[in-house]
């Protein structure tokens, strides 16, 4: 299975300067017509593919430097969203119809 291309870049000064975060995200390949959601804080960042073929579940925790695949919650539904709530919890929202095994 080939893997999805998506890449990370960083600012810190407000977006004047962008740099690419150097660890590729292990996200498949899948996600016909879906889309690629991330959610951040000041210590890791998420990242979610979604589509009517599956999807995945990356987190880095070191500014992109290297990436962890994660248990994918969300797998068996063509629609995802992510939602930080104030404590610091992330939700992910599943949804839509589900996704046909091939």
């Amino acid at each position: 299975m080939t893997r999805c291309t998506v890449e990370l870049a960083i600012s810190t000064d407000a977006g004047l300067v962008w740099q690419r975060a150097t660890g590729t995200v292990p996200l498949s390949e899948a996600r016909a017509g879906g889309d690629v959601l991330a959610r951040v804080s000041t210590t890791k960042a998420f990242v979610a593919s979604y589509g009517a073929t599956g999807g995945g579940l990356a987190l880095t925790t070191d500014s992109g430097r290297t990436w962890t695949s994660l248990p994918d919650p969300c797998r068996q539904w063509q629609r995802v969203d992510l939602a930080a709530v104030s404590n610091g919890d992330l939700w992910m929202i599943c949804g839509g119809p589900p996704v046909l095994a091939g």
